[in-house]
């Protein structure tokens, strides 16, 4: 129950940020009877070039929370296959629910329309919702109580005092810096974005995937001829597409490169934009009863597309830990050392993937090479075959499992 004294208002659990991770992590506290207030500074959720796939590990992470019919209400698109092409003809495509410990597809899905289902599931829940506002400052009390104030439209202020704060305030996060809490940056090895697109011709029910010189491209359908397609590459490619701010030259560049035919009619339905590939990973993702969910707790290589499957695991992992810890410190404290695991090992094969993916030459063909082989030997790849399905869980991800990976002999070339 919330109480209020004068301006301000008191809660279990405060939350900066209502995008998926935090209104997710709302939906779920709040059922668990807490009393939680969310604060969101957008007043309508834009398409910014994000994460619109959830792997099926993440489809399962969100059911096991409940949070199934969010994405059906945001028109989550079922993918069962991952349809790649070479020389623009289909070859043998990889189904989803041939691994049997988790069968479930791939979804493509409107990120803002998804921010927007959930933040409301959250307000239904019985979570306040701050929309739009800004956190303007954090502090502590001496009692350990967070005092957040809050600017509100038309320049009204707002008090919040709670138990345990956490930061889902994406990947620039200020709760981190209010915290203390230092980010590194792994150095850019590709560049990564792409566009939303109407009119596309292919099967609404794959993920379509092509590989060229220096670079990848994947679609993803959501359904009624429109499709959110990425791209990866080196700065040297992505710089030419990405000057014509029209778009053309982006779509003529991937109408040479699908199936014929499949682009034709193929027009921008959003902004056009690229990034750094990076990882960023803070020191820590805790404090004293304070806690980093999603982005803000360390963003993966986005051409990997883990960015929501990591955000629905952060909220089971710490909501579980919640509600089944007395003392909450301890159960953030378990939760950073989890969360610190499962991202380090995304991290480190979204970086072998670069490695085969975007890199090209003499090196590159070599490590191509050895892969395949080793995947001869071993189809499951020490695990890693099932990175999508299962989830980055116990795999191995040291100089050794690096070397199987490639198939390298070890101390070889």
């Amino acid at each position: 129950m919330t109480e209020e004294h004068g301006n301000a208002t008191t809660h279990d659990v405060i939350i900066v940020g209502g995008g998926v991770a935090g209104s997710s992590l709302a939906i779920v506290l709040s059922r668990s009877g807490l009393d939680v207030a969310v604060i969101e500074r957008e007043a309508r959720f834009r398409d910014r070039v994000r994460g619109e796939g959830i792997h099926p590990w993440g489809y399962r992470e969100a059911r096991q929370l409940g949070l199934e019919p969010a994405l059906t209400a945001a028109g989550a698109n079922p993918l069962y296959f991952w349809q790649p092409y070479f020389e623009r003809g289909a070859v043998e495509p990889t189904r989803w629910d041939d691994d049997e410990t988790n069968p479930l597809p791939e979804l493509g899905v409107s990120h803002p329309r998804l921010q927007e289902v959930t933040i409301k599931a959250a307000e239904e829940t019985g979570a306040t919702i701050l929309r739009p506002a800004s956190a303007r400052s954090i502090a502590q009390d001496t009692d350990g109580t967070w005092v957040v104030h809050v600017a509100l439209e038309g320049g009204a202020g707002q008090e919040l005092r709670g138990t345990l704060l956490v930061g889902a305030d994406g990947r620039t996060s200020a709760v981190r810096g209010w915290l203390g809490i230092h980010a590194n940056h792994d150095r850019e090895h590709h560049r990564f974005g792409g566009a939303l697109v109407d009119g596309v011709d292919l099967a609404s029910d794959a993920v379509h995937v092509i590989y060229f010189p220096g670079g990848m491209s994947y679609l993803m359908p959501q359904g009624e001829g429109r499709a959110r397609v990425y791209f990866g590459g080196g700065k040297d490619l992505i710089e030419p597409l990405t000057a014509d701010r029209t778009g053309e030259t982006f779509l003529a560049f991937l109408r040479e490169r699908f199936p014929e035919g499949a682009l034709e009619d193929a027009t921008l339905a959003g902004p056009l934009a690229f990034f750094s590939n990076a990882d960023i990973v803070p020191d820590r993702v805790t404090g004293i009863n304070a806690v980093l969910i999603g982005d803000a707790a360390g963003s993966n290589d986005p051409s990997v597309g883990q960015g929501l499957s990591l955000a629905y695991r952060d909220v089971r992992e710490l909501s579980e830990l919640l509600m089944r810890c007395d003392a909450w410190q301890e159960a953030i404290e378990e939760f950073g050392r989890r969360r610190a695991a499962y991202h380090s090992i995304a991290r480190e094969h979204a970086k072998w993937i670069s490695e085969i993916a975007i890199e090209s030459g003499e090196d590159a063909d070599a490590k191509r090479a050895g892969m395949r082989r080793a995947k001869e030997a071993d189809p499951a790849q020490g695990g890693f075959a099932f990175m999508y399905s299962r989830g980055p869980f116990d795999l191995d991800v040291s100089a050794e499992g690096r070397a199987r990976f490639f198939g390298e002999v070890e101390g070889g070339e």
